[in-house]
């Protein structure tokens, strides 16, 4: 008995396509381990390109970002900076700016033993912290926004929203 083509026909989709998202980072060790560690945990990685284009300064980042969009719906840089807080930090003495963002975090309870170049596992670690982190970078872009003060300032909770709507079958209406 034959059997017909079209039982071999593929089914109509159930789902949405994913986004193709390309982040080109800095470096590569904090931003790139950290926002890999991050797809990682919301399962965006399918459709996610976390990559460091062997630059480093912001205005190489984003002309690579822009060579490189041709095949991506949405697009991010990832510029790290040391001054990554609104708080006034200056460097003293033989300590730049970084160095006591780094003191500041070292005394909370769980980031002691946290290094500036050690990122390894630091999203894991901060887990917990994520929805409060989340809600606070949403009031400190509005706030920064509002006094016209957006450097420094951070997107990086649209990102991670981003990454956990990717992690999540969206299906078609």
């Amino acid at each position: 008995m034959a059997r017909s083509a079209s039982r071999f026909d593929r089914k109509k989709p159930s789902f949405r396509q994913q986004a193709r998202v390309l982040v080109i980072c800095e470096d590569t060790k904090s931003s790139l381990i950290y926002l890999q560690d991050a797809a990682r945990y919301f399962r965006s990685y399918a459709q996610v390109e976390i990559a460091h284009c062997g630059k480093n300064d912001p205005l190489n980042i984003v002309k690579e970002a822009i060579e490189r969009r041709r095949n991506c719906d949405k697009v991010y840089c990832a510029i790290d900076r040391d001054r990554q807080t609104r708080s006034p930090y200056i460097g003293v003495g033989n300590h730049s700016a970084g160095d006591l963002v780094v003191k500041t975090l070292r005394d909370q309870d769980d980031m002691q033993g946290y290094d500036k170049g050690d990122s390894k596992n630091l999203f894991d670690k901060l887990i917990p912290r994520l929805p409060v982190a989340r809600q606070h970078a949403v009031q400190v872009l509005h706030a920064a926004t509002h006094e016209n003060a957006l450097n420094p300032s951070t997107q990086i909770h649209e990102l991670m929203d981003l990454f956990e709507q990717l992690g999540t079958l969206q299906p078609l209406d």
